[in-house]
Parts: structure tokens; C-alpha cells; sequence
């Protein structure tokens, strides 16, 4: 509680000291009494409890990151990582509860007096909701590991120019992966599903090594995600500054000649003590595009097929309703000829077998 006060009583203050105490409090609590029961030891101290507090923990650490980045230019990339590496480490131990706990007991499924309904709130609330957050821990994580700290120069071989600056394509993979696994978790009325949709696309146009098919959709989900808002959001609260919008509007798409198994390069970014020099652009961004795909722990981008295996799993392996999923209809409301495109990309791919980023998650 003392962690939530600072943060409405006070702007400057994060509460992630009193919610780092807290985790720490109720796991030692857990690991003096193991085996006493919740109706005994109280709720507070049960797995689905800690999880919902390492989100608020995980929170107030992603807000203390971007505070410090902002206010102190000094920040060092040890600080920086260090930050950052607990951030994901927070989402990991999330992921990891929900692997070895993916549902409410199933003796209480059908008792009263809430029978399957309660345990489908307990499911949604205590289950997936952490979860999804969890994946977008994770890809925060990654994706500032990426911008922040494991960057590439990509200098001239030719001249010796200095040149544009890249990011690390598997940190920026994997984020994208994980913001699209985030939104695949969350309801579509869920204004934070079009956050991570932006940003799921911030991360594969910044890092390249995508086909411009794959990104149509992700695109057109997020910008159709509004029309599944309730009357209580804004169509605009995710603002046209957002940092996933503008890098889509860099990408040329199948509408102005854009070829739907155009493979795109990096969005690459310039010093600021480095002149735009497009000579050095032109020779540095073709061999880097092919390190992408090609160089160890790197591989083609196919975010779609990682939404639509969370979507089959969620219904398959965890055996959700599609009412509530409501995947289907999340799908066929992206435009007939983009899904057409991306299938036909994804099976002609898996013909050739290219080397797909992080296959095994699909």
C-alpha cells in the first residue's frame, strides 16, 4: 500500500522500494510455511497473490528506468542493464509460475457458489492477465537492451566513414516476439493490447528482417484495435506520437508498390554528430540485413504466426472459449487481402525453410 500512496501523493516517487519489500516479504512468509494452508496462513501469501505484486513491481521498475534515462544523462549501460535485466527477470518468474500453475484448481471448477463462471474470473484475472504482463516486461527488457545499450555501428569499409548506428537484432527480436505474445494474452477490448501491438512493430522495423506481409497485418490489427474498445476508452489513447506508429510510417507498403515478400531492412539511426551521408547508408544496411537473417541467433521475423500459435494454445492446450479469445474474429477483421498475402508468404517460407527467428515459439 505504502508503494501505491508515493506514486498518487507524489510524482517523483516510483513505490518500487516498497514493492521489491513486499515480494521479499511474502516469499519468505511462503518459505516458512509451505505446507500450511491459505485458509490458514492467509490469501495474501498464495502464488496467484505474488504475482499480481511482481506486476506492480515489475511496473514501478519499468517507470524508474525511464525516469533515470530521462533525468540522468550520466546513467551508465551497467546501471542501465542491470535495471533492465531485473525488469525481464520479473517477467520471467511470471511465466514461469504460470507454466507450472496455468489454472485455478480444478476441483473448485464446479463448485459453489460460483462454480465454472468464478473460476474462469480467478483464470482470467489471476492467470492471464499477470501473464500477459509478464511477456511485456520481458519484451521492454529486451527492446531497450536493444536501443540503449547493445548497439552496432555500422562504419564504412570502403571510406571509413563513420556511419548509422543499428540495434541488436536478436534484443529486438525477442522483444517484438514477446509484445506480440503480450498481446495475443489480452483481451481485444484491452486498450494496452494496442500499446504492445505499436510497439511489437516499433521493435521489428527498428531491428529489419522482416517481410513486409508479416508486418501489413501486425499493422492493420493495431490500427483497428479502437473499433474493439469499450465506451469508456478514447479511439485515440494510444496517441499518433507513439514511437510504433512513426516507425510504421517509415515502411512502404503493398499499396505503393511494395512487394508482399519484400524482405525490409533495418530502421538505422544517425549520431548526432554524424552527417547523414546516404553513399554510406546504401553500402553498410545490405550486408547488415543478411547478418540479420543469416549470423548467429538471428532469422526472419513472422510476429503473425507467433499471435495465431498463442491464439491455439490458448484455446487447444489451455481450452478457453473462443468467445472470450475471440480470435477469429480478431483475425477476419484484418483486411482479406493482407491475410491472404501473409499466407501465402508464411507457406511459400515454409517450403524454402528459411531460418525463422525464434521458431520455436510458433
Amino acid at each position: 500500500m505504502n508503494g501505491f500512496m508515493k506514486t498518487v501523493f507524489d510524482a517523483t516517487q516510483i513505490g518500487s522500494d516498497e514493492f521489491r519489500r513486499c515480494v521479499e516479504i511474502i516469499e519468505g512468509a511462503r518459505a516458512q510455511w509451505p505446507d500450511v494452508d491459505g485458509s490458514l496462513r492467509g490469501r495474501t501469501l498464495e502464488e496467484t497473490f505474488l504475482r499480481q505484486v511482481r506486476v506492480h513491481f515489475g511496473e514501478s521498475l519499468l517507470m524508474k528506468y525511464l525516469r533515470d534515462h530521462r533525468i540522468n544523462p550520466n546513467l551508465t549501460a551497467k546501471d542501465k542493464g542491470k535495471l533492465l535485466d531485473e525488469i525481464i527477470a520479473v517477467g520471467e518468474w511470471i511465466v514461469h509460475s504460470f507454466e507450472n500453475n496455468p489454472h485455478p484448481p480444478e476441483e473448485e471448477r464446479y463448485s459453489p457458489p460460483a462454480g465454472e463462471a468464478g473460476w474462469w474470473g480467478v483464470y482470467y484475472t489471476h492467470y492471464t492477465a499477470p501473464l500477459a504482463k509478464a511477456y511485456a516486461f520481458i519484451a521492454f527488457g529486451n527492446l531497450r537492451h536493444g536501443i540503449d545499450i547493445d548497439t552496432v555501428p555500422l562504419d564504412s569499409v570502403e571510406t571509413g566513414k563513420r556511419g548509422p548506428i543499428a540495434s541488436s537484432p536478436s534484443r529486438l527480436g525477442t522483444a517484438a516476439v514477446n509484445f506480440a505474445k503480450a498481446a495475443a494474452w489480452m483481451p481485444p477490448d484491452d486498450p494496452e493490447r494496442a500499446n504492445v501491438l505499436w510497439y511489437a512493430i516499433f521493435s521489428m522495423v527498428r531491428r529489419g528482417g522482416y517481410y513486409l506481409a508479416d508486418f501489413e497485418v501486425i499493422r492493420d490489427m493495431a490500427q483497428k484495435c479502437p473499433a474493439f474498445f469499450t465506451p469508456y476508452f478514447p479511439a485515440d489513447i494510444i496517441k499518433e506520437n507513439h514511437c510504433g506508429k512513426h516507425a510504421a510510417g517509415e515502411v512502404l507498403g503493398t499499396t505503393v508498390g511494395g512487394v508482399r515478400d519484400m524482405i525490409c531492412p533495418p530502421m538505422v539511426h544517425w549520431p548526432d554528430d554524424v552527417e547523414t551521408d546516404m553513399d554510406t547508408l546504401q553500402e553498410v544496411v545490405g550486408p547488415w540485413t543478411r547478418e540479420i537473417i543469416h549470423g548467429d541467433g538471428g532469422g526472419l521475423m513472422a510476429v503473425t504466426e507467433v499471435i495465431k500459435a498463442v491464439w491455439k494454445d490458448r484455446l487447444q492446450k489451455w481450452g478457453e472459449k473462443e468467445e472470450h479469445v475471440r480470435a477469429t474474429e480478431v483475425w477476419e477483421d484484418v483486411e482479406s487481402e493482407l491475410r491472404e498475402n501473409w499466407e501465402a508468404v508464411w507457406k511459400e517460407n515454409e517450403e524454402e525453410g528459411h531460418k525463422i527467428f525464434m521458431r520455436e515459439v510458433i
